[in-house]
């Protein structure tokens, strides 16, 4: 028997456990639960809880183990961590303090909310994005050949080849364009309501989030930052229409099953850079949400619910930690909250090492007599501790389950069969509508005719019957061919342009 059972009983059992999963009602009854397992991404329920025996199994990845095991494994604890956390939740009758004395009991199970639904992600006009584009890709190759902008990248754990990778760049000069310019509606200045607004790019370092080869969204981090500037410039891409949402940073391959959020750009190139050089076994991606409350769009939403896991490690603050059991838990059984720990700062950026500070076994009282902390975070050891064993067989098993057979290449069509000369001038004839019904209804009569083009000693051209007694036997044909022939003009000029060498010369 768990201590789960032995201290709620079954039915309360039942109820925790419904509380944190979403439990299948058309299948099993209110002691016999079944759902989609939340320990990895399925969409047909596969997991069972007898809370008469509080034992949990999937039958898919062939987890199990009591209802605390469920409690910590969502949660990310460890096992005492996570029973002290369990029986303060649900049972708080059972923990007591030093002197013995009980707290409060435990407050009924919260109502299960409306499922999420995400939104699309506003993408800019296409001229914005290649004009975007060309400017990024300058300020990309503009950077590398600035020794004093990548030392201040490297005090902030990033390399030039990140840099690069990243698409991170250093605009050297403030650039304005007019809002039309950039395919974006007339606005009026603020300050001129009778000039355009400009889009402004300021001097500094350039973050772009690219979709599909092409920036969806611009941040420059200000070099010249004045009281009234924010530290990062969003350029402008147009209002964001009701119903959308500012895209994700995403760094990775949308296919791979284990996915970082950070709040910042700046913390997802540290942390992409560092996973860079960890197994290929297991790929790992990053997220950028620009702020904790941020909502993702559909398009990251879509691969964070294929996701086998999802490390939340946003801001180690009271808005990150809120962010996490307020939406990312509730909208995604994936997500695991793994923030930096509070000794090497808030958040990534406060944690890494510069990299022109290399590990050496220095006295403390050396490190704090230059200034620097002595404690910085490993990012590899930091990630693969939050990678339990499950997660690791999972995408194991997924990279090593026999991937469909390549489609079967189709041979290329054969070229064309070339077009007849007829066929070339009735294509050209038919540019000309009034020209080409009375060409056609021409090649129609004389078709299968013995009759020929002949030039008279003016220059003309005209039409008679190549053999003369033919001409005499089917003396009305050639009426109606001759009729034709002086009613059309156009014929002439037809004939001339397009066969001169069938027109013959009479003898």
């Amino acid at each position: 028997m768990g201590k789960a059972l032995e201290y709620l009983g079954a039915a309360r059992c039942a109820a925790v456990f419904a509380f944190l999963v979403a439990v299948d009602d058309k299948k099993g009854n209110k002691l016999d639960l079944w759902c989609c397992c939340p320990l990895h991404n399925e969409n047909t329920p596969s997991a069972h809880y007898d809370a008469t025996q509080d034992l949990y199994h999937c039958f898919g990845c062939q987890a199990g183990g009591d209802l605390i095991n469920v409690y910590c494994e969502l949660n990310g604890y460890d096992e005492f961590e996570g029973f002290r956390a369990f029986l303060k939740e649900f049972c708080p009758e059972r923990l007591t303090d030093g002197s013995g004395s009980a707290s409060k009991p435990a407050p009924a199970p919260r109502a299960v909310v409306r499922r999420w639904e995400p939104d699309a992600a506003y993408i800019p006009p296409e001229k914005w994005q290649q004009k975007a584009h060309q400017i990024v890709m300058e300020s990309v190759e503009d950077l590398q050949k600035r020794p004093e902008v990548l030392a201040q990248l490297a005090e902030w754990g990033i390399d030039a080849a990140t840099a690069k990778a990243c698409r991170i760049g250093w605009n050297a000069k403030d650039r304005f364009y007019p809002v039309t310019a950039m395919d974006l509606p007339y606005q009026s200045s603020k300050n001129n309501p009778k000039a355009e607004r400009k889009v402004w790019w300021p001097v500094g370092l350039v973050f772009a989030s690219m979709r599909d080869g092409l920036p969806a969204k611009v941040k420059i981090r200000v070099a010249d930052q004045k009281d009234w500037m924010p530290k990062y410039w969003q350029v402008i891409a147009g209002d964001v229409p009701r119903g959308y949402l500012p895209p994700y940073l995403i760094a990775g391959d949308p296919r791979w099953k284990i996915w970082v959020i950070v709040e910042t750009d700046r913390d997802a190139y540290l942390v992409w850079a560092a996973c860079r050089v960890l197994s290929p076994d297991l790929p790992i991606g990053v997220m950028a949400v620009g702020a904790a409350g941020a909502r993702p769009d559909a398009y990251a939403a879509k691969i964070l619910c294929r996701a086998e896991l999802i490390l939340c490690a946003t801001d180690n603050d009271f808005a990150g930690k809120q962010a996490f059991w307020d939406f990312w838990k509730k909208e995604f059984p994936n997500a695991r909250r793994w923030p930096v720990p509070p000794r090497y700062g808030k958040d990534v950026g406060e944690a890494v090492r510069p990299l022109w500070l290399k590990p050496a076994h220095f006295p403390l009282d050396d490190f704090y007599n230059m200034g620097i902390d002595p404690f910085y975070l490993d990012i590899c050891a930091w990630i693969e501790a939050g990678i339990s064993a499950r997660v690791r067989r999972a995408v194991s098993m997924l990279q090593q389950s026999p991937k469909p057979a390549p489609a079967p290449v189709k041979p290329p069509p054969p070229p064309p069969k070339p077009k007849s000369r007829m066929e070339t001038v009735m294509a050209e004839v038919a540019k000309f509508p009034e020209f080409y019904a009375v060409f056609k209804s021409f090649r129609e009569l004389i078709k299968g005719k013995p009759v020929g083009f002949y030039r008279n000693e003016f220059g003309g051209i005209y039409v008679d019957s190549v053999k003369p007694e033919w001409g005499q036997k089917h003396h009305e044909t050639m009426q109606a061919i001759w009729k034709m022939w002086v009613d059309h003009e156009c014929l002439q000029e037809i004939i001339e342009y397009y066969f001169p060498d069938r027109i013959k010369e009479r003898i």
